[in-house]
């Protein structure tokens, strides 16, 4: 997906070849003389063949030197203290940085993803309920999310990493402290306890969540049979 994006939106291939295919007509001009016409021609093979070469190589050099930013997350190099985006990329000696605005699965880094947890509630009722819910995190500022050095020098798959692990870290700690109040939820489909659980958690976890430029929003909970 990122190699079709460059190729598509970003022009490099595009480019490249335009301007290769010039100098290629060029150099066979200069060489050829006043017959260069008819031996344009004639090297059209050897020239389709170059540059067919050169574009493989350019492909796969971009491929593992160059680095592009998802729909979802930021590409940033630091200069000076400051944050520096690069929304059409950067290559590997750049020292670039990812910072995930959302949580995605694997490698579809262009789709937001809720992370999951489950506890089970400390109840007096002899009907004890797997409780699960969702959670939608962001980073909501990049300067306090990078100034923990953990955060830094990560590549899009150890940065989203990295954010999953901060948010479920912080799950876990809610489930501890507020297992007896997660009792009270019931019915995963009224809307004032929904409305109620998503306020619980936000408060709870946006609050310890803050120092670190990460926030979350309640995506309701419901039972695992």
């Amino acid at each position: 997906m990122d190699f079709l994006r460059l190729f598509l939106f970003h022009s490099v291939f595009p480019a490249t070849c335009f301007l290769g295919v010039i100098l290629g007509f060029v150099i066979v001009i200069v060489f050829a003389g006043s017959d260069w016409p008819k031996r344009v021609w004639r090297y059209t093979p050897y020239l389709g063949i170059f540059f067919g070469a050169l574009v493989i190589c350019l492909s796969v050099s971009v491929t593992f030197w160059y680095e592009t930013p998802t729909k979802i997350g930021l590409l940033v190099t630091m200069v000076n203290g400051e944050i520096v985006e690069h929304p059409y990329g950067a290559f590997e000696w750049q020292d670039y940085m990812c910072v995930p605005r959302y949580y995605v699965y694997s490698y579809d880094y262009d789709k937001a993803r809720t992370v999951e947890s489950t506890v089970y509630p400390i109840t007096t009722n002899p009907k004890v309920r797997h409780f699960k819910y969702e959670v939608m995190p962001e980073v909501f500022d990049p300067y306090l999310y990078l100034a923990d050095p953990k955060n830094q020098n990560l590549d899009k798959w150890r940065a989203n990493q990295r954010l999953l692990f901060i948010v479920q870290r912080c799950l876990f700690e809610f489930n501890e402290e507020n297992s007896r109040e997660l009792a009270k939820f019931y019915n995963p489909l009224d809307e004032e306890q929904i409305e109620e659980f998503n306020e619980l958690i936000e408060s709870w976890v946006n609050e310890r969540l803050a120092p670190v430029g990460v926030q979350i929003s309640g995506q309701g909970f419901s039972f695992i049979p």
